[in-house]
C-alpha cells in the first residue's frame, strides 16, 4: 500500500540517502564529462535506470554502485558522501580555467 506522500513507506533517512545518491552520480558523472548515454554504454547499466537514480525515483543495488563508481574513476564511498571530492577536483579545475 503506497503512503500519502508518495514514498512507499520508505524512511526518511533512505529517502535523503537516495537523493544525496542521485545528486553525487549526477555530479560524477558530468565530471568525468559522460552523457548519461555513454555512461549507459561504458557501464551496461539502462539509460532510463541511470536517469531514474539520478533522480532518486529507484534505490540503487550495491552492485550497480560499484560499477557505477567503477566506471567513473571514484570511491564508492564518494557517491554516498555529503561532500564528495570529486566536487572539489571540479572546483579547482574551474578555478584553473580549464
Amino acid at each position: 500500500m503506497a503512503s500519502p506522500d508518495g514514498s512507499g513507506g520508505v524512511s526518511p533517512a533512505a529517502i535523503a540517502l537516495r537523493r544525496l545518491f542521485g545528486r553525487n552520480l549526477r555530479e560524477a558523472r558530468r565530471h568525468a564529462e559522460l552523457s548519461q548515454h555513454e555512461l549507459h554504454e561504458r557501464s551496461g547499466i539502462a539509460q532510463s535506470h541511470l536517469s531514474e537514480l539520478e533522480r532518486a525515483l529507484v534505490d540503487p543495488k550495491l552492485s550497480t554502485m560499484v560499477d557505477l563508481a567503477d566506471v567513473l574513476g571514484v570511491d564508492v564511498l564518494e557517491l554516498l558522501s555529503p561532500s564528495p571530492s570529486f566536487e572539489g577536483r571540479r572546483a579547482a579545475r574551474q578555478r584553473r580555467g580549464r
